[in-house]
């Protein structure tokens, strides 16, 4: 039988607190700007992706922003075999690694 898992971190993070994180790791000034989905659409649209994915990638983001998809499962503890990373370990050990050292 197969097996459907709903994964995720262990604890649900905001659009805006994911930034902040990312910022403090790396060092760099970033800001979360929320914008439309139809701005958010014609943005994906602009850079190649097509009208359809582009609306279904805004759905997702729109759901996520909205909070609809902000349950955490122990689904992600199971398929690992270990307890997952929090956002703030991912993101050090990503600044660590140069993730984020792009021109800007």
């Amino acid at each position: 039988m197969r097996q459907v898992y709903e994964l995720s971190g262990p604890r649900p993070v905001r659009f805006a607190e994911a930034v902040e994180l990312i910022a403090r790791a790396s060092g760099r000034t970033l800001t979360y700007r929320q914008i439309t989905c139809d701005a958010y659409v014609a943005e994906l649209v602009g850079q190649g992706v097509s009208r359809h994915e582009a609306d279904e990638v805004a759905e997702m983001f729109a759901l996520m922003a909205g909070g609809s998809v902000s349950e955490t499962t122990g689904d992600l503890t199971t398929v690992l075999e270990r307890a997952p990373r929090t956002l703030e370990e991912y993101v050090v050990r990503a600044a660590a690694a140069g993730v984020w050292n792009a021109p800007q």
